[in-house]
């Protein structure tokens, strides 16, 4: 790992076991707050004013956990969580995923973030990489990338959505902010679980194999599209056969997205790749067979991020 990594690394770790404590309380009610309030009070007191819209949103500064700064509006609890922790949550999945990003990406690399929402994996890789595509579809988003990226050389900013086709889709918006898809079968399942994608409005989309044409292909994929991951696959299969950059991919459980996961999962092995989990530390863990069954209720997640690697 090279030094820039170790000390970002440090970074992290600091932060995690700063907020560790707070994220392990799980109690429910009022003790559960009490809970929250003696153990993290820097966290749950601004949360609690977020959360009943006392704290102003607008053009907020975030301090990412390394120290870099950029600007965002808080409008949803993803971005609110980035202000107040400095990464997504530290939740286990991002956190091992983070892990993995800072000890392998290498100054070299050219890492594309397809579905980057807010972009924090694209700051991320902004310190190590010689080159950072970002994907997103929804403009209220992707304004706070452009804002935050604006006079970035070795940053390219795609207002579009990653899919089989070059050319228009429908996306499928939620209330919740940063909540979108191009996948009507992922639309339909989420909606079993009273997530409500209420409106649509057009986008352009892309296939990575068009995309590569006019730009220098990845050696890194971060692959979450909601849903869309085996349409942005089948639209980059010659990416994937013959240039084979590393992807990391959202998975979710069956209960989560209706069992669509798993079809992604079987394009990447088709193609040549072979599947791994993480442990705590972002180290690679072999796993074959059905990966959703390392994940779902009896993980205490609905989702985990997998790496899938050619040999």
């Amino acid at each position: 790992m090279q030094p820039k990594g170790e000390a970002i690394l440090r970074d992290f770790e600091r932060a995690y076991r700063r907020h560790e404590r707070f994220y392990r309380v799980t109690g429910s009610g009022i003790a559960g707050k009490l809970q929250r309030l003696a153990f993290g009070p820097a966290i749950y007191l601004p949360l609690v004013a977020w959360k009943l819209g006392l704290s102003p949103r607008k053009n907020r500064t975030v301090r990412l956990f390394w120290g870099r700064e950029l600007k965002a509006d808080l409008n949803d609890s993803d971005i609110a969580m980035l202000h107040l922790c400095g990464s997504l949550s530290l939740s286990y999945p991002e956190h091992k995923l983070t892990q993995f990003l800072i000890k392998q990406l290498k100054p070299a690399d050219v890492f594309y973030d397809v579905g980057s929402n807010y972009g924090f994996y694209s700051y991320l890789a902004s310190e190590f990489c010689a080159q950072i595509h970002t994907f997103e579809p929804l403009p209220s988003v992707f304004a706070n990338l452009r804002r935050n990226f604006a006079g970035v050389q070795n940053v390219t900013l795609n207002n579009v959505a990653v899919t089989d086709g070059t050319g228009e889709a429908v996306l499928h918006t939620s209330a919740a902010p940063g909540v979108s898809t191009v996948s009507d079968e992922y639309k339909a399942a989420r909606s079993g679980l009273e997530m409500k994608y209420d409106n649509a409005i057009p986008t352009k989309t892309i296939a990575l194999d068009d995309y590569i044409k006019t730009h220098t292909p990845p050696t890194v994929v971060k692959l979450d599209v909601e849903g869309a991951e085996e349409k942005a696959i089948a639209g980059g299969s010659s990416l994937f056969q013959h240039h084979s950059p590393v992807v990391a991919m959202e998975v979710h459980s069956p209960q989560e997205d209706g069992g669509l996961s798993m079809r992604p999962v079987e394009k990447l092995r088709a193609l040549g790749y072979r599947s791994h989990g993480l442990n705590p530390q972002g180290e690679l863990l072999p796993l074959q067979g059905d990966l959703t069954l390392h994940i779902g209720p009896q993980a205490g997640f609905s989702f985990d991020n997998f790496i899938f690697m050619k040999a």
